[in-house]
């Protein structure tokens, strides 16, 4: 019993709010350097043993934002080809509207999985 009580030490709406921010990173990597990989890495660690929770928003979006890296490299390779130039552009929109999609699951206090995305952590 104990053990439960110290994982769901914040108030909900706290979770909510750093389960947020950790799908929002992306739009932090505009600003700051691998921002979006960041973002979600550091709630994870700040927050693994407060919240459930957040800990599993971080993890996701973390997973995400990795598998995401390696569509921006494949693509960033294949504008040699040319067919990259909209392959990126689409990796762009994937990434935009699924870190959206997570996000407002997060702010409901719902659950979110990324789809096709590599679990390099579980």
């Amino acid at each position: 019993m104990e053990n439960s009580e110290s994982i769901h030490s914040m108030p909900e709406s706290e979770e909510r709010n750093w389960a947020l921010f950790s799908h929002l990173g992306l739009f932090i990597g505009a600003i700051v350097p691998f921002g979006c990989i960041l973002t979600p890495l550091v709630i994870w660690q700040m927050n693994k043993d407060k919240s459930e929770f957040v800990t599993d928003h971080a993890k996701e979006a973390l997973n995400f934002k990795l598998s995401m890296l390696i569509a921006y490299l494949v693509c960033g390779l294949l504008c040699i080809v040319l067919i990259g130039f909209p392959m990126l552009l689409a990796a762009l929109v994937i990434d935009v509207v699924f870190s959206i999609k997570g996000a407002i699951k997060a702010s409901n206090n719902e659950y979110f999985e990324y789809p096709h995305s590599f679990k390099f952590i579980s």
